[in-house]
């Protein structure tokens, strides 16, 4: 379809040109699907969602039009969801009841959903109880298990299995009543056909896409599973799995499945429902949950195990507090009806009251207000920059726009929650959830407009690093940013807080701009344990020895990250006992700001270069066996990334050991 000129509500006594198309006048009673418009529900970018009334059946519906701007491959995904909802009749699906046309635009009839979505949800609420957790999880399996194992016959041809794709907590919906839909089959494809997308795009909110899905490789319903965990992961933790909203990081992340894992969170989730998220997001499909029926029985005894309520009357006693709770804090404020006369003389009480205001203000506000601003002029910060202390830090270190490690950091501070709290009421059915502070904005929900294979391989080889004319150097030899590079950097991360430039500069692995921002942290943030840590790693970034040497000798930090940097150090200075030991510490203490698989594949790497290093000054058999199986080890956990160095390093090792 061509380019659409839209006439609005207002503009009908115009006449319609060729390519003008007129959308209702909502409240106007303007005909559409089975009843007339009396509401606009929301508007995207491929649809307007529309509420209407059926006065038959004295009932509300949910009409969902083609935008009428919208591209020939838009409306042919429109039709193949036309085509697939109409087939899907599951208590946990949205249902479909009629198709039609409107002004020559399609449209789809559907139920209207009393209710909110989970994003939603998780927004105001933060980290969801784990009874709700589970509880959704189980009927949003349910309705995947369905869709995966539907019989479908669509354009005239013959498909098992349906892969939804754009599964994510928008396309969620939470009814009053409990019960929990999963709706927007838009860019939902059978298991084996080839769909009407353009080529090499990437569909769906990258958050939540699997890897192979960014990968442009076949996708089957593991990919489905993949964003199944990711929603388990955000609704447990009131943080998005991937928040980035920078592309660049996003892609990264995702293509390297870098998150945050949940034992990293101050939150009690049972080990066996962490297992079967992370299981659900493996990067490596094999390895993931298979499919719905095992993710069902999974979830569905860990369910059992926290509650005896069944998923339905967990939710439904959910969304009666959550209703509860929104009349109680929510009310309106009341308005009565005033007469002419009654306005006429409170608008001439206000002129006078201000009158007077403003006269005495001039006669005594100066003597009045001066000692006011002297004595807080000095919290006043500089423009741009937020006055901050130990117990007032920045407002906008975790603002939108921040890293995902602080992002998710700082999620897991709020996040303390106690199953135990949330469990004991449901021995009996009259159960009450104890509202949590709803955390504020910890990352953004835009989503992500589609991009193409070649941007994520272009996204992926491009660099940023600072030209040397962006530093100088400072006394302690970190290098100090010229307001250029301090200009750019708060341009790009959208914010002027040195720590969150100083943050997302070391996790984009821009070390040099990370040490030229260090000099500029706040003391108090300095001597915060992942700042730290972060310092270090900018050190080693730069293979500057001589400094970290002296900065690892100077600290003791409880880290595995540490750890495994002091053993690489004490290797590097043939010190091979500290390094062994350092190697032990590091393989039993937790690394907070690594991702669980690269920390893993980091330390098995350098206790295998280790072990190499161990048999070269005392090549026993004994020694020969441990360099031998410890490569072994790095090669099978890098096995699906065989041009990865940590492979290739590992092939040639296990070929020198054993050559004779």
């Amino acid at each position: 379809m061509g380019e659409s000129i839209l006439i609005k509500p207002g503009q009908q006594n115009r006449a319609l040109l060729p390519g003008m198309v007129e959308l209702p006048d909502v409240g106007k009673n303007a005909p559409m699907g089975s009843g007339t418009v009396t509401s606009l529900i929301s508007s995207g970018g491929m649809a307007i969602i529309y509420e209407i009334w059926n006065p038959d059946l004295e009932v509300t519906r949910a009409v969902k039009l083609l935008h009428p701007d919208h591209s020939a491959d838009s409306e042919d995904r429109f039709y193949t969801e036309m085509k697939i909802s109409a087939k899907l009749h599951h208590p946990n699906i949205v249902e479909i009841y009629s198709v039609g046309k409107w002004n020559n635009l399609p449209y789809i009839e559907m139920e209207r959903i009393n209710g909110l979505t989970l994003e939603k949800t998780i927004s105001d609420k933060g980290a969801l109880p784990l009874e709700v957790c589970t509880a959704i999880g189980i009927m949003v399996g349910r309705a995947l298990n369905y869709a995966h194992n539907q019989h479908y016959v669509i354009f005239g041809s013959e498909y098992q299995g349906i892969i939804h794709r754009d599964l994510k907590p928008g396309n969620i919906m939470v009814a009053s009543d409990g019960i929990v839909k999963l709706m927007d089959f838009g860019i939902a494809k059978p298991v084996t056909a080839n769909t009407h997308t353009i080529e090499g795009m990437v569909m769906g909110t990258m958050q939540y896409l699997a890897p192979e899905q960014l990968d442009g490789k076949d996708i089957d319903m593991r990919a489905d599973i993949y964003a199944l965990g990711t929603v388990l992961y955000e609704m447990l933790t009131g943080a998005q799995t991937f928040p980035d909203t920078n592309i660049g990081k996003l892609v990264t992340a995702k293509l390297h499945n870098n998150y945050i894992p949940l034992e990293t969170f101050k939150i009690q989730i049972p080990p066996t429902l962490s297992a079967l998220v992370h299981k659900c997001m493996r990067y490596e499909k094999e390895k993931r949950v298979q499919n719905m029926l095992e993710f069902l029985h999974t979830i569905g005894a860990i369910h059992k195990a926290i509650t005896p309520l069944s998923p339905e009357a967990v939710m439904a006693a959910f969304m009666q507090s959550h209703n509860a709770e929104k009349k109680s804090i929510g009310l309106k404020p009341r308005t009565t009806a005033m007469s002419n006369k009654a306005t006429a003389v409170l608008i001439v009480s206000c002129i006078g009251l201000a009158t007077v205001i403003l006269w005495f203000s001039l006669v005594y506000g100066q003597a009045l207000l001066k000692p006011l601003f002297r004595n807080h002029s000095q919290a006043i910060a500089p423009v741009g920059i937020p006055a901050a202390t130990s117990q007032n830090p920045p407002r906008d270190i975790f603002a939108p726009d921040t890293t995902r490690a602080a992002t998710a950091l700082k999620s897991a501070d709020r996040a303390d929650v106690s199953p135990s709290d949330t469990a004991k009421g449901f021995h009996n059915v009259d159960i009450k959830f104890i509202p949590k502070e709803a955390p504020k904005t910890l990352f953004s929900r835009k989503a992500t407009k589609p991009i193409t294979q070649n941007a994520i391989k272009s996204i992926l080889t491009t660099s940023n690093e600072p030209t040397p004319s962006a530093l100088s150097q400072s006394t302690n030899g970190d290098q100090i940013p010229s307001g250029d590079l301090v200009e750019r950097l708060s341009f790009q991360y959208k914010t002027r807080s040195i720590l969150t430039l100083f943050t997302g500069e070391v996790e984009s692995a821009h070390f040099q701009n990370a040490l030229a921002l260090y000099p500029m942290v706040q003391q108090d943030d300095a001597l915060t344990k992942k700042i730290k840590i972060y310092r270090m790693r900018c050190l080693s970034g730069v293979n500057d020895r001589t400094r970290l040497q002296a900065y690892l000798d100077a600290q003791e930090i409880f880290d595995g990250e540490f750890y495994l940097e002091k053993a690489k150090d004490s290797r590097l200075s043939k010190n091979m006992v500290l390094a062994t030991e350092m190697i032990r510490k590091a393989s039993v203490s937790p690394a907070a700001f690594l991702s669980s698989r690269v920390f893993r594949e980091s330390l098995e790497f350098e206790k295998a270069t280790i072990a190499s290093a161990v048999f070269d000054i005392s090549p026993s058999e004994t020694n020969k066996q441990g360099a031998f199986d410890a490569w072994n080890t790095v090669k099978a956990l890098m096995r699906s990334y065989p041009e990865h160095q940590y492979f290739l390093k590992a092939d040639a090792e296990i070929k020198r050991i054993t050559s004779p």
